[in-house]
């Protein structure tokens, strides 16, 4: 491999960086990221592992994100659980009295190649969707509920 070689790299006679030079850095490129990776886990070394909310039906639940919105099912204990997408997204059966407390300071926001597309087959399979998709500052994004009430927001290139 040839790499023509910047100022601030000290390279041989014919203006080219060697290959242990090349190697050294992208070991410390690997490192530098690795690195970051670390400091963005927090202090403690937590990540967000999951979000698990609470269902009335997880039937129901896993029939809209799977059949409606196209999320791969990655786990379920039927009746009882279904997890999305290797895990990022769990839904559970309420267990509590009474109907689910859902709040609409809870928000679930799913990317999409194609904002329109999703909004185009979203009514067409009947799905209520109260406004077109508008241009935000970050790209296209229109909201919908699922059967519980938990917002979603779809959002991504128009």
């Amino acid at each position: 491999m040839i790499v023509v070689c910047p100022r601030l790299i000290n390279c041989n006679d014919n203006g080219v960086i060697e290959m242990k030079t090349v190697n050294l850095i992208l070991a410390a490129v690997l490192v530098l990221a690795a690195s970051l990776a670390t400091a963005q886990a927090g202090s403690l070394g937590l990540s967000v592992r999951h979000i698990h909310l609470r269902v009335a039906d997880v039937a129901r639940t896993k029939a809209f994100y799977q059949d409606m919105l196209g999320l791969k099912v990655t786990d379920e204990r039927p009746g009882d659980k279904v997890e999305f997408e290797n895990g990022a997204l769990w839904f559970g059966k309420w267990k509590g009295g009474g109907p689910v407390p859902v709040t609409p300071a809870v928000v679930i926001g799913l990317e999409a190649k194609s904002v329109m597309a999703v909004y185009e087959h979203l009514k067409q399979q009947g799905v209520m969707v109260p406004k077109p998709p508008e241009k935000e500052g970050y790209g296209w994004s229109f909201r919908i509920k699922d059967p519980d009430g938990y917002g979603i927001e779809i959002e991504g290139n128009k």
